[in-house]
This record gives C-alpha cells, sequence and structure tokens, in this order.
C-alpha cells in the first residue's frame, strides 16, 4: 500500500504544512501570518487592504486566474513561507518522497495544493 501524507489544517493533520498554518514571512514590503493570509491579500491580482486586515481569513475577491495566475501566486508564497521558516522547511524535507494529498478538499485546491507543495518540497531540496 502506498505510504501518503494527508494535509488538512482543521483536522491537525500535518497541520503545519498547510496553507492555513502560522508561517511568517514577508511578501512585497509586508508580513503575514501565513499563506492563506498573503494569497487572501494578493489573489486578485492587486493588493486588497481588507484581505490583509482580515489576516487570512477568506477574501471575497475573485482570483485572478488569467494564465493560471492564482496558482503561480499560490506557489511562490509556499515557497518564500518555508524558507523564511527553516524549522518547518525541514518538517516539508523529512516527509522524503512520500505522496501529499489534500483529500478533505474541494475544487481544484483538492489536486492543486499537494501538487504545489510537492513541487516546493523537490525545488527547496534542490535548492539545499
Amino acid at each position: 500500500m502506498e505510504e501518503v501524507i494527508n494535509i488538512w489544517y482543521g483536522t491537525g493533520e500535518n497541520a503545519r504544512l498547510s496553507n492555513l498554518a502560522p508561517r511568517p514571512f514577508t511578501y512585497k514590503e509586508k508580513k503575514y501570518r501565513s499563506v492563506e493570509h498573503a494569497y487572501q491579500t494578493w489573489k486578485s491580482g492587486k493588493f486588497y487592504q481588507k484581505g490583509f486586515d482580515r489576516q487570512g481569513g477568506k477574501s471575497w475577491l475573485p482570483p485572478k486566474t488569467k494564465q493560471r495566475w492564482n496558482l503561480f501566486l499560490m506557489k511562490s508564497l509556499i515557497y518564500k513561507s518555508f524558507l523564511a521558516n527553516p524549522v518547518e522547511e525541514k518538517a516539508l524535507l523529512a516527509t522524503g518522497d512520500v505522496r501529499l494529498t489534500h483529500w478533505q478538499g474541494k475544487g481544484i485546491w483538492k489536486e492543486t495544493f499537494p501538487r504545489i507543495l510537492t513541487e516546493v518540497r523537490t525545488e527547496l531540496k534542490n535548492n539545499a
């Protein structure tokens, strides 16, 4: 049976690897408490003050999806968050080559989040 690591913040399943996990980092000269905080602030393609003020709560602005911009944004934010938090980076790298899942996810993020996280893990490993 294939070994998998599921990541879901709400149930505590490897929550430290989630986009919702507190992993402070700086993006565009502002400090964010999590990847989700930064994503909700920038997902429209422009800085959204209400998204920033909510500290990661859902923003009702639709994401800019032209040329998959929002997916590139998510990947960039995840990468930056792990670089800024070496202990968490080591935790991600410690997953080795095990398949990552996000099985409770809905829509695009069910498959896309683990794919992006796997890509980030590979890039961090190659750049170590």
